[in-house]
């Protein structure tokens, strides 16, 4: 009976520690879709697959933001020099919601999505639609007009370009995004 006791108390604290350990973290959107909103799941694990799940909601269709464009492509940038990198992309349902479930070993990082001519860009679009950072405070980069990313905070954003399919002129760029409801503050 002690040890059932003993292993179901493990068991628990096992379970909370898990938990305690998922963040949320919300995306801000750009300024071509005011009423889109996102959040990312965080889900650190101790040997780094970290579990990632972006949920989207009121994005319109993708062919009102642009001719061009004809999928929601999803974006990780570490920072370091390394440039954004596709993840995935996100269908949107009949009520302008999407979800993209994956795992990655980053720790710390910038979402960015966008609209894109293709599933399998080499470069983000100027064309904005969420975005924000998982993790410890950082730099979000961003597609600038002149086709270099940006970093809109302190440290060192990428070297990596942007791509051009359209610009998002006048565009401000928010304070990185914190974890949302009762979470955390890591700051």
């Amino acid at each position: 009976m002690q040890r059932s006791v003993i292993i179901a108390g493990f068991a628990l604290t096992t379970l909370v520690a898990a938990v305690a350990s998922a963040e949320t973290f919300d995306l801000r959107h750009g300024p071509r879709t005011p009423a889109a909103a996102g959040t990312v799941n965080f889900d650190k694990k101790d040997k780094g697959d970290n579990k990632v799940s972006v949920e989207v909601k009121y994005l319109p269709p993708i062919s009102e933001l642009s001719q061009q464009a004809s999928k929601y492509v999803v974006w990780f940038n570490p920072g370091g020099g390394r440039g954004a990198t596709p993840v995935g992309t996100i269908d949107i349902d009949k009520n302008r919601n999407g979800k993209l479930d994956i795992s990655t070993p980053f720790q710390s990082f910038d979402v960015i999505i966008t609209g894109e001519q293709s599933a399998t860009p080499m470069k983000p679009s100027n064309l904005v639609i969420l975005r924000g950072h998982v993790g410890k405070p950082g730099p979000v980069t961003e597609p600038s007009e002149s086709g270099q990313n940006q970093s809109s905070g302190s440290g060192s954003g990428s070297s990596g370009q942007a791509g051009g399919m359209g610009s998002d002129s006048g565009a401000t760029t928010p304070p990185p995004a914190q974890p949302s409801g009762g979470g955390s503050n890591p700051r």
